[in-house]
């Protein structure tokens, strides 16, 4: 930028604007040369360590090794830069990606059932899968969603993970069926010239196998001649592909890079090909914490207010429903066994503390006694084990029986139902909320850090 000269007289330092059309490097001998001058450099640009406020970022260490904060600080990234993951599809309704998906904005604002911008495609309004032939480049694998979160999750929006990218823009490209393991050569090369066409800059290439293909390779020159960048996993055989090739990051086109796995030791992971001539670099892959597609387990726990808080873990009940990222806030009452006549008169929206068991000797079910606490009005139920040990759980977690319009229910310890109870009615937060998060290893994870 334009900023002012000026001098600090005590140390003799000045700082010169040069005129227009002499370079840095010119001027800098030119006022070494002169009597006068003691010392010549150039202005050293500092930037401010930025740091990202997801909560999981912590767990990516990948993100320190690549050094991603001073990257940060020059840029977080721009929606402008489109990089293509051609993979098993995207869930494009994750909240930690949502954001960051590409819209053909031609076909969001055209006519349903037309191809408004003619490039063949009906309806492709965030992608398309090419193993389906339709619009929806839905992930039910979970492979594609963990490798566009490594990408650009969304950044510094205090959720979850930080893409390296805070918010370049995902362009999903679905190349497997939802019933296969493997990805279709022909829908890989339909993908490429897709991306190709709709201005991807990047392509994430996180498969390979051992088999060359000219037309795949004619796929990758296209790339090349449209100057798109191919980024590709070297694959997880513990081999020299100098040696056994794996393609596509064995193909010999400059605008390849191919991808070997790294560890939090930056030392080659123990799966992760390798290749002197055939792999270009590392990156980290071993561990990586990504998006990921929903799971049936959740991330259960309940925490007191007040000045000192405490949380305890907790088991989230099959069927139960779920809480966002902050939990269900309200106050605790203890509601006995969970039997009608012991929930409390003229009060909705607490949360209802019940212990296990039954006092009639009859089977009482985990779902009577949270059927019984949603009728009485509470909107969260923690049943607390009645068994000893009191630091276990009841193995399970226990279960609600059958999918229903459940609140959201978890078992907690018998000591941290009585310390609970202890406390009267404490205003607690309860936590149920889905797990969207995985760890993954593989040179596939390795490749998103480098795209």
């Amino acid at each position: 930028g334009m900023l002012r000269s000026g001098t600090i007289s005590k140390l003799r330092l000045q700082r010169i604007r040069l005129r227009t059309g002499l370079a840095e490097m010119e001027a800098m001998a030119l006022y070494a040369a002169s009597a006068i001058v003691e010392h010549a450099e150039r202005h050293a640009l500092r930037y401010p360590n930025r740091a990202a406020n997801d909560p999981y970022a912590d767990l990516q260490w990948g993100l320190a090794n690549i050094h991603a904060g001073e990257a940060w600080d020059i840029t977080p990234g721009k929606p402008a830069v489109v990089i293509a993951v051609i993979d098993t599809g995207v869930d494009y309704r994750h909240p930690d990606l949502q954001a960051n998906i590409w819209i053909n904005a031609a076909e969001l604002n055209g006519v349903a059932g037309e191809d408004d911008d003619g490039n063949g495609y009906i309806d492709d309004i965030r992608g398309w899968d090419f193993a389906e032939a339709d619009n929806d480049p839905m992930d039910v694998d979970g492979h594609g969603t963990h490798i566009a979160g490594i990408i650009a999750a969304s950044g510094n929006n205090g959720l979850g993970i930080a893409g390296i990218n805070w918010q370049a823009r995902i362009m999903p490209m679905k190349v497997q069926a939802d019933n296969s393991n493997s990805f279709l050569e022909f829908a890989i090369i339909e993908a490429i010239q897709y991306a190709i066409d709709q201005g991807a800059k990047i392509v994430n290439s996180s498969f390979g196998g051992s088999a060359g293909s000219a037309e795949e390779e004619g796929a990758f020159t296209a790339l090349k001649d449209a100057g798109v960048l191919a980024v590709c996993a070297a694959g997880n055989s513990t081999q020299n592909t100098d040696v056994t090739a794996n393609y596509p990051a064995g193909y010999p086109l400059d605008n390849i890079i191919s991808v070997a796995a790294s560890g939090s030791d930056d030392k080659l992971a123990s799966f992760s090909n390798w290749g002197p001539t055939s792999v270009d670099l590392m990156a980290p892959g071993v561990s990586i914490y990504s998006t990921t597609l929903e799971s049936s387990g959740t991330d259960a726990r309940v925490r007191v207010a007040g000045s000192n808080p405490v949380e305890y873990a907790a088991l989230g009940m099959e069927y139960a429903g779920r809480t966002g990222e902050n939990g269900i806030t309200g106050t605790a009452y203890n509601c006995g066994q969970g039997y009608t006549d012991q929930f409390p008169d003229g009060v909705t929206g607490y949360i209802a503390l019940i212990q296990r068991g039954n006092r009639d000797g009859n089977d009482f079910y985990f779902d009577q006694k949270v059927q019984n606490a949603q009728v009485a009005g509470a909107k969260g139920v923690i049943i607390y084990n009645n068994r000893v040990p009191p630091d276990s759980f009841d193995a399970s977690g226990g279960t609600l029986g059958s999918p229903g319009d459940w609140v959201p229910t978890v078992s907690i310890t018998k000591a941290a139902g009585e310390a609970l109870i202890a406390l009267g009615s404490p205003t607690v937060t309860l936590i149920n909320r889905p797990v969207i998060y995985a760890y993954m290893n593989g040179t596939s994870m390795a490749a998103p850090h480098v795209a």
